[in-house]
């Protein structure tokens, strides 16, 4: 019977195994692939505006013959390099400070939750050092408070997928009703955090179109912070104030995601991440025991 038993979980292990080298392969695969569109869609792009760029300096060099193109070539790159750093030459008399009060928040808020846009950095030795040293204590103190107010908000989550529970009694499964519980947290969060906001952002920030809010939105809220849109640059009324309240929008958004993805790897059907664990770890946590439960 040990025998028996010895031969299932090594066999289990190894399909385990074989599993884990399939995700590998697929996460591979889903690189490349990504790579293969974006070098489709933007490459082009980029050759136009390198042409575009090339075309307007030759004929800046020809109105202008008496400037040396070695001193314009240098005085770009000093351009490039501080536009890199945060500090434009554009209207740059009258450009917002980046290092006021207002503005240093929402780059400690923007380190902090990892999202770190990179349109600003420290510019001093000092600040890259205190910026490492900022970082290794904030990050876990994030993870803390993040942990902590998920934790909080599940209960206001678990009563109401319990107000669910009694109202759908008899007429719809249990895991109907977590569906329909995450669907419509899922709505919660999308009106929100991302289509009420998107409104504001698009009539704040005059540029922006309403799917550029939409995008800064998803890429603020996922932490991935390409920095390619960033709100409160301009000369908007109350910058300040409107730089706080992004601060509270991302911070809040962190929160949300976090909860909603938490509620969803709750459910053993959904938690992909079980068909890859090894047997004797699948049991171990109150997920682990209820996909154990499930598979009985």
């Amino acid at each position: 019977m040990k025998k028996t038993e010895t031969v299932a979980k090594m066999s289990m292990k190894e399909d385990i195994h074989v599993r884990f080298s399939l995700l590998l392969t697929f996460f591979i695969i889903y690189l490349c692939i990504g790579a293969a569109v974006f070098t489709v869609i933007e490459g082009p792009i980029e050759e136009r505006k390198r042409t575009e760029l090339e075309t307007v300096i030759t004929e800046f060099m020809a109105d202008h013959e008496c400037i040396n193109y070695n001193k314009l070539n240098d005085f770009m790159k000093e351009i490039v390099s501080a536009n890199n750093m945060g500090v434009t030459a554009l209207d740059n008399a009258t450009e917002p400070a980046n290092w006021n009060f207002a503005s240093s928040l929402f780059f400690a808020a923007t380190v902090v939750t990892t999202i770190g846009y990179g349109r600003v950095a420290p510019l001093s030795n000092y600040g890259k050092g205190f910026c490492i040293f900022y970082a290794l204590l904030g990050l876990p103190l994030t993870l803390l408070v993040v942990g902590v107010s998920v934790e909080r908000l599940r209960v206001l989550t678990s009563h109401f997928l319990s107000f669910l529970n009694k109202q759908l009694d008899g007429r719809a499964k249990a895991f109907t009703i977590q569906v329909l519980h995450i669907s419509l947290l899922g709505l919660f969060m999308l009106i929100f955090f991302y289509v009420i906001p998107a409104v504001i952002f698009c009539n704040l920030e005059v540029s922006w179109s309403y799917l550029d809010a939409i995008y800064f939105c998803f890429i603020s809220l996922t932490t991935i912070g390409l920095g390619d849109y960033i709100p409160a640059e301009h000369h908007q009324s109350f910058r300040n104030i409107y730089k706080v309240c992004v601060v509270a929008y991302l911070i809040l958004g962190v929160i949300f995601m976090v909860l909603l993805v938490e509620i969803i790897v709750q459910i053993p059907r959904f938690n992909a991440g079980l068909l890859f664990m090894l047997p004797e770890k699948q049991c171990v946590g109150e997920i682990g025991r209820a996909s154990c439960r499930e598979r009985v």
